[in-house]
């Protein structure tokens, strides 16, 4: 597991949010619910953003739509701004999707066949929705939002949910070998050194891991045969069944 850092979103300088920032502490709801108002006052709907992100999104949407088959009732967990959801409602005539945010701000402009609920996986769905509920459950880039303790505690939610497949979607893994631990290495002298000042403009935004320590936890949740593959942009996926 390697940690990450990051200092700009979607073109948006986090310096500029106007709150106190860290290289220790995560990413939390305060920082997400300033970093979409400034999101949602530079764009005004999905056709607004990078070419390029769209191109890789509509990537997974083609992926997930191609392994729904007759499947039309599918969980989102973690939905963002609710781009795929979005999609894939225009790409399948018939579908039912319930998206999980946790971010109350997050998601303004999906298509209004989504059922969005603001809270946490599974506590949001109770009293609403039970596995049998679904067809299809999946999370796309989420994984780097949690430490290993609160990952496996994630994946086993699901399991005990009743889920017994599973599409954990737009996975990045670390870079290895010699020029990623010179990067790496020589990023952190000079900030140790203070030739960077990096301390007010980046964010400890969370954790990169390999294929093989995703799987680990999913096994031990109680997932046991995996599918994996790698997209064209780069992310990877794991298809995790009982």
């Amino acid at each position: 597991m390697k940690r990450l850092f990051q200092k700009d979103w979607f073109g948006i300088k986090f310096s500029d949010l106007g709150i106190d920032l860290s290289m220790e502490n995560i990413a939390d709801v305060k920082f997400y619910s300033c970093f979409y108002q400034a999101f949602y006052n530079k764009f005004h709907g999905y056709n607004d953003l990078p070419k390029e992100w769209r191109s890789l999104k509509d990537e997974i949407v083609n992926h997930i739509y191609e392994l729904l088959g007759e499947n039309d009732r599918i969980l989102s967990i973690g939905c963002g701004v609710g781009y795929v959801e979005d999609q894939l409602c225009y790409k399948k005539d018939h579908i039912e999707i319930v998206g999980i945010e946790p971010t109350k701000d997050a998601t303004k402009w999906v298509n209004k066949k989504v059922i969005l609920l603001n809270g946490l996986f599974p506590s949001v769905l109770y009293n609403q929705f039970v596995s049998k509920d679904f067809d299809f459950v999946f999370a796309s880039s989420i994984d780097y939002v949690f430490d290993d303790q609160s990952y496996a505690e994630f994946f086993k939610s699901v399991f005990d949910f009743g889920v017994s497949e599973f599409l954990l979607t737009e996975i990045f893994v670390p870079e290895e070998g010699l020029i990623a631990f010179l990067k790496t290495n020589i990023k952190l002298f000079l900030e140790t050194v203070g030739i960077r000042d990096v301390e007010q403009s980046m964010q400890f935004w969370g954790y990169l891991r390999t294929i093989d320590e995703h799987i680990v936890l999913l096994r031990n949740a109680g997932f046991s045969n995996f599918d994996t593959g790698k997209y064209n942009h780069g992310a990877y996926y794991i298809m995790a069944k009982v």
